[in-house]
């Protein structure tokens, strides 16, 4: 997904008289039916039908910090800790673009919801979440 399409929902919802409620949030405490698939005005469509009025919008940019958390410190003899730095560092030029885009609504305490990341957004994850196994700490040398 890119800021173009993302335009181009945000102009599909004021022309169908969605407001658009800008978010940082997904609540937790409600049951999430998530839409499966990338059409997104299908996704709408469902919304206005259901007589939706507001649609929630997050938008998470890739930022530098996403880069430095993911870093270990090392030295340069670390050759494994030093490439998997270099396959991190590689993300850098994604720094303020859009990463993940969601939108939901909320109707009867169920949130429906849409969710597209952009393709290196998906790359970066499964490189960082390489880390979160003991095994793959320990090739590391962690």
């Amino acid at each position: 997904m890119d800021l173009a399409e993302t335009l181009e929902i945000k102009k599909y919802l004021i022309e169908n008289e969605l407001q658009i409620y800008p978010t940082q949030d997904i609540p937790e405490d409600f049951p999430n039916i998530v839409w499966e698939g990338n059409d997104w005005k299908e996704f709408l469509k469902i919304a206005i039908f259901e007589k939706a009025s507001i649609v929630f919008v997050r938008e998470e940019i890739f930022k530098d910090a996403h880069i430095k958390s993911n870093i270990i410190p090392t030295t340069d003899s670390d050759e494994r800790i030093v490439e998997f730095n270099n396959k991190i560092r590689a993300f850098e030029k994604h720094i303020g673009k859009l990463a993940i885009f969601t939108m939901y609504w909320i109707k009867n305490d169920v949130i429906y919801s849409f969710t597209q990341s952009s393709k290196w957004a998906e790359d970066f994850l499964s490189i960082s979440v390489m880390l979160e196994t003991t095994e793959d700490r320990e090739i590391l040398g962690m």
